[in-house]
């Protein structure tokens, strides 16, 4: 998915990092989006429901079986999570064109990390 949005021009850049869990095991995967500034302009301006619709549409794509899609708020971000029996990933966008994707197997950990993530991000 990075790549097809790199290669398409939406995105200026990306980055991936592990999660870990507190004994060193990695348990997942944030992956964060900076869609180029043209596409930002009208994203901002979009509901974020509409935004986190076309993610979840590219990520059920990808995901395995046939998954599940939940709505959540956290630290007043718009989230959605998709989950199947072996994965579950977290959609969120912040204002100023970052989308956030938080990838691992099962959705508690990964809603945790994401509603941390979204709470650091808030105080900056």
């Amino acid at each position: 998915m990075a790549e097809g949005l790199d290669a398409s021009g939406m995105v200026t850049s990306t980055v991936g990092r592990g999660v870990k869990d507190g004994s060193g095991t990695e348990v997942g995967a944030i992956i964060l989006f900076q869609y180029n500034p043209k596409l930002t302009v009208l994203l901002d301006k979009t509901a974020p429901s509409k935004i986190l619709d076309g993610a979840v549409n590219d990520a059920k794509a990808n995901i395995p079986g046939k998954p599940t899609v939940t709505a959540h708020v956290l630290s007043g971000s718009h989230v959605r999570l998709v989950q199947s029996a072996s994965i579950s990933m977290a959609v969120a966008y912040k204002q100023g064109g970052q989308l956030i994707e938080v990838i691992g197997p099962s959705p508690t950990p990964v809603l945790n990390f994401t509603g941390a993530y979204l709470a650091a991000a808030v105080k900056g």
